[in-house]
């Protein structure tokens, strides 16, 4: 069993939760919000903007009574006095020296003004605060401080509401909307302008910049290099157009992606149409197919043909020379 820390040791123990308060911290504009915009706070109990932080910070009883445990004669006194009284400085702060055990630090303390504050309250803050200052260079309450948010956590809680960095991960889940969980899972962010694909740079090895790959990677697992993922929610809605604007293209949903081969990616492409886009229909003998499956129109095939033979002749004839010409040479 361990002997009960007295004197300076007991100021560095750490404070219980339920002394530990919540101070509410905003942004400028967060503070001049209208009356209309704040809300009663379940945190701090006070009425302040909905998106500002908490700190966690110990009040001046708390404060007081472990100071009392520590040298029941400590005391403090200001840096400086005016007309007999503690001297406040141009902003309205105070300076103080705090002694306990026979040892004094140096503190500063400060409170905003308000309208909505008695007479002497503001000037209670300021001590207490002052208090808890020159403590903490007596190790009080390190640990609270320590918590203290430099300027970029401070910003990214005032948009966030959170410390921490947002890993990649979870930045791309808030960028897709799953409203129908059943149906097709839309990517809100930046799309390719040239394949109407979402893209998304990440720059941790193994993963592809196109978004619907990335989803599939993440909920189902790697893709072999040789394969392709089919959108099978347009592969199967045949009354969805081609191209760049095609609503399917930003669905990231896995349960409507199929790896399949280049070959067989572009046969379903081409089983969807009915007609080539010079209106002839890919049916009976007009159908043909290539090495890849993909349908191809007999009737433009032998037209690009007779295009090609009329070209080759015409240019014959424009350098004199035909295939009589070389035979007789």
């Amino acid at each position: 069993m361990t002997d009960k820390k007295t004197g300076l040791e007991l100021l560095r123990e750490i404070f219980p939760a339920h002394q530990i308060s919540k101070l509410p911290k905003g942004t400028k504009a967060q503070n001049e919000c209208q009356a209309s915009e704040k809300i009663n706070c379940n945190v701090c109990g006070g009425w302040h903007h909905p998106r500002i932080i908490h700190l966690d910070y110990v009040g001046h009883a708390a404060l007081t009574d472990r100071l009392l445990d520590a040298d029941p004669l400590w005391t403090w006194e200001p840096l400086a006095y005016r007309d007999g009284l503690p001297a406040f400085d141009a902003t309205g702060g105070l300076w103080i020296k705090l002694t306990v055990c026979g040892h004094t630090r140096i503190g500063y303390g400060h409170a905003a003004p308000s309208s909505y504050k008695d007479i002497g309250s503001r000037e209670k803050e300021v001590i207490g605060d002052a208090l808890r200052n020159a403590a903490m260079r007596f190790g009080a309450a390190l640990d609270l401080w320590r918590k203290g948010e430099c300027t970029k956590h401070y910003q990214r809680l005032t948009k966030t509401g959170r410390t921490d960095v947002m890993g990649w991960r979870e930045r791309f889940w808030r960028r897709v909307d799953k409203s129908n969980p059943s149906g097709c899972w839309y990517w809100t962010g930046t799309i390719d302008r040239t394949t109407g694909y979402g893209k998304v740079t990440i720059k941790e090895p193994g993963f592809s910049a196109v978004v619907h790959r990335v989803s599939y990677q993440l909920l189902v697992g790697p893709i072999p290099d040789e394969l392709f993922l089919d959108h099978l929610c347009h592969t199967y809605d045949k009354t969805c157009h081609e191209g760049i604007d095609c609503p399917h293209r930003r669905c990231v949903n896995p349960s409507h992606l199929e790896p399949v081969t280049n070959a067989e990616n572009s046969r379903r492409v081409g089983g969807r149409k009915t007609h080539c886009p010079q209106g002839h229909p890919y049916s009976g003998e007009n159908l043909r197919l290539d090495k890849h499956g993909r349908p191809r129109c007999h009737a433009c095939i032998l037209a690009s043909q007779r295009r090609s033979y009329y070209k080759r002749k015409a240019l014959k004839q424009a350098t004199g020379s035909d295939d009589s010409d070389r035979a007789s040479a």
